[in-house]
């Protein structure tokens, strides 16, 4: 919470430019390559549809680590879409890319079992 901040708020002004607008959502290009970040579009302060190439103007104060140990909800969150997106990708991948995909598995075991043996090839 706000009582966890150690330092004051120290906003700045920052410009960006609108990069994408899709699902909701807008993506600013952040200039001075800072990076850019996606917000919701409810978040967004304007009296017009948002636009790519729009500039966006704002304030923002730095960011601060709240403690030293990582939050473990959070983690396990990561972790599980993780691992939904690899099976996403997975299914998605073509039957010849599967096909490579399992036979390099299987070369890597077998090399595994090359190396167990101490066989040099």
């Amino acid at each position: 919470m706000q009582e966890d901040l150690r330092y004051m708020s120290s906003e700045k002004y920052y410009e960006g430019v609108i990069v994408n607008v899709e699902g909701g959502a807008v993506t600013i290009d952040l200039k001075g390559r800072l990076g850019q970040f996606k917000i919701p579009n409810r978040m967004l302060i304007t009296d017009y549809n948002p636009q790519v190439g729009q500039e966006v103007g704002f304030m923002l104060s730095n960011p601060e680590v709240l403690r030293p140990e990582p939050n473990e909800e959070y983690i396990r969150k990561m972790d599980g879409q993780r691992k939904i997106e690899e099976k996403k990708k997975f299914e998605n991948l073509t039957r010849l890319e599967k096909s490579i995909l399992e036979k390099t598995k299987e070369l890597e075991e077998l090399e595994k079992k090359i190396k167990e043996l101490g066989l040099d090839i």
